[in-house]
């Protein structure tokens, strides 16, 4: 893969003021399968771990390096704004976000020494690889991606395993990711705004489908109505108000249908009710020989007549079942159209009286009792008064 001239070692690069510089064992060009650059560090375990992470933060500095683009469809812009990193005018090509690679190549141990050395280095230099955390607040969700504008992928191997498979086998770990892959497969940032994006797109599909479950449980009895939301602010006689809907219940224009008709149903059993009563009422205390006997009105005529003339409907609102005995005093209603009175004196009561189911205000209205006389009092005018006796307290006209 590639020619002589694909690769170069110990290759120099300054730093900013000129007095740093960084020295890859080897830079290596492969255009062709999407790699302008790699950089090659080779470690042979004579390093420390520590000393091998801290090569890295010099490489991100090297990197972010940027020099004057002298692109003429630049020109019209600042020139803070004409600038672009060195190394996309050295090696063009470079899709992926953040900078060139970096490989690193370790050997001369055992397999698990080279593992151990590998984890160390990944540990120590995290600050330059891992990237930039980043969260969505509206998805409202701990989940979130990295960004590697900033960040140096590292990809790590050892010299057996690239020897057995090759550069193009899966030997490469990627700082950051598990298992190994190929070095294409590796050089993707993982964790990236595309993966999150995969991520909340499956959890808005779970929440959609348990949402449209929800919503088909509350669908409307009367009328089949499926809701988009549980609640909603509707409005009514009171005003506007929350309706949440329920398993088994009605969506808010039926449900107003039907406290309307209950209503309605209620009124109408509360006139029923109002008209029996009056019924017992004349049949209690006007008429308690059963018809009226003058003009022979009906009990229900005659009791929607005396709604009518005495208002009775609006003192008739208590449901209260007693027994009643008709009274025995005199008791007369007159009307416009017939007159109904009862005789001045009752009829002989039956060996049982029967009782009367009273449905109204209580108590119910009595006859007026007979006048009782007052006893006599004793006029100033009819006493007598008394002479004081000559002799006591007697005072002479001579005196």
């Amino acid at each position: 893969m590639g020619t002589v001239r694909s690769w170069a070692t110990e290759v120099e690069f300054l730093l900013p003021g000129g007095r740093r510089k960084v020295r890859p064992d080897g830079v290596w060009q492969a255009p062709e399968i999407g790699v302008p650059v790699l950089m090659v560090e080779v470690n042979r375990s004579t390093m420390a771990p520590a000393d091998v992470a801290a090569k890295f933060p010099r490489y991100r500095e090297l990197f972010r390096t940027r020099v004057r683009d002298n692109d003429p469809a630049l020109a019209d812009r600042e020139p803070a704004d004409r600038t672009v990193h060195w190394w996309r005018r050295t090696w063009p090509g470079h899709t992926r976000a953040g900078y060139p690679p970096v490989a690193l190549v370790v050997t001369d141990a055992g397999p698990v020494a080279l593992a151990n050395r590998q984890q160390a280095v990944a540990d120590l230099s995290a600050d330059c690889w891992r990237g930039r955390w980043c969260r969505e607040v509206r998805d409202y969700n701990d989940d979130g991606w990295r960004e590697y504008d900033d960040a140096v992928p590292i990809v790590a191997t050892t010299l057996e395993l690239l020897a057995e498979h090759g550069p193009l086998g899966p030997v490469w770990w990627r700082f950051g990711r598990s298992g190994r892959h190929s070095l294409i497969e590796a050089l993707e940032n993982p964790n990236n705004r595309a993966a999150y994006d995969l991520r909340q797109a499956a959890r808005e599909d779970e929440e959609h489908k348990a949402h449209q479950e929800l919503m088909d449980s509350l669908v409307c009895i009367d009328c089949g109505d499926v809701p988009e939301q549980e609640s909603t602010w509707e409005y009514g006689r009171q005003g506007q108000v929350e309706w949440t809907r329920r398993p088994g219940g009605r969506c808010w224009p039926c449900h107003q249908d039907r406290e309307e008709r209950l209503e309605r149903e209620a009124e109408e059993q509360l006139e029923a009710a109002r008209t029996a009563n009056a019924v017992l009422y004349l049949d209690g205390l006007i008429l308690p020989g059963g018809a009226a006997r003058s003009g022979e009105l009906p009990h229900e005529a005659a009791a929607h007549h005396l709604l009518a003339q005495t208002g009775l409907s609006r003192r008739l609102t208590h449901v209260l079942a007693v027994d009643y005995t008709p009274p025995t005093a005199t008791w007369s209603a007159s009307t416009s159209s017939s007159t109904v009175a009862s005789p001045t004196a009752a009829p002989p009561a039956p060996a049982s009286s029967p009782s009367v189911s009273w449905v109204g205000p209580w108590p119910p209205p009595r006859p007026p009792a007979s006048p009782t006389p007052s006893p006599a009092v004793p006029s100033r005018s009819s006493s007598t008064v008394r002479e004081p006796p000559e002799g006591r307290g007697s005072r002479s006209p001579n005196r």
